[in-house]
C-alpha cells in the first residue's frame, strides 16, 4: 500500500487516476492538484475554491495556460456547482472534505458533474496537529461520513496510517 507524506504526494497518486481529458479540481488550497494536473498531464483543468486564497499565486505562476484556457480558476464551491451534468471526465477533491458542512452533498455533487472518474482523498484523525491545523475530533467526523458514503457507493478505496483515498468509475 503507498504511503503518503504530503498533499504533493497525494496529488501524483490522484493525477495518475485520471480519466478523460477535463478535470474539475475541487478545493484549490495550496494548488497541489494545480500541479500535479498541469505539470503531468496534457488535461485541461478547472479548479474551484470558496476562499481563493492561492489564486494570484497560481495565476502568476501558470498564466500561459490561463491565457490559452486550459486552467480556469473559479471562486466557487461544490455545495451548489455551477457545472452542468457529466461537464468533466473527471474530478479530484484533495483535502477538501473535513471542510464541507455536509461532505454526502458535495460528494453527490461531485458525482453529478463528473463523466468517467471520481477521486477523493483526505487527511484522517490520525494526521491531526502533523500534516494539517486540525484536531482529531475535526477530521473525525468527515472521515467516517465519506468512508460510509464510499462503502455504500462501490467506492474502490486505499488507506494508510494519514491518509484514505476512494475513486469511482462511471
Amino acid at each position: 500500500m503507498p504511503e503518503y507524506d504530503s498533499l504533493e504526494e497525494i496529488a501524483k497518486e490522484a493525477a495518475l487516476r485520471i480519466e478523460g481529458n477535463s478535470v474539475l479540481d475541487v478545493g484549490t488550497g495550496f494548488g497541489a492538484v494545480v500541479d500535479q494536473v498541469l505539470t503531468t498531464t496534457g488535461c485541461s483543468l478547472v479548479s474551484i475554491d470558496p476562499e481563493a486564497w492561492t489564486f494570484s499565486e497560481l495565476e502568476d505562476k501558470y498564466e500561459t495556460e490561463i491565457a490559452t484556457g486550459r486552467l480556469k480558476l473559479l471562486r466557487e464551491n461544490i455545495d451548489d456547482p455551477p457545472f452542468e451534468d457529466n461537464e468533466f471526465d473527471s474530478t479530484i477533491s484533495i483535502s477538501s472534505m473535513h471542510h464541507l458542512a455536509s461532505p454526502e452533498q458535495g460528494l453527490r455533487n461531485m458525482e453529478r458533474v463528473t463523466s468517467r472518474r471520481l477521486i477523493v482523498a483526505d487527511w484522517n484523525r490520525n494526521s491531526a496537529g502533523m500534516s494539517n491545523p486540525h484536531s482529531p475530533e475535526d477530521l473525525e467526523r468527515s472521515e467516517s461520513v465519506v468512508k460510509q458514503y464510499f462503502r455504500e457507493n462501490s467506492y474502490h478505496t486505499i488507506e494508510n496510517e494519514y491518509w484514505f483515498i476512494g475513486w469511482k468509475d462511471f
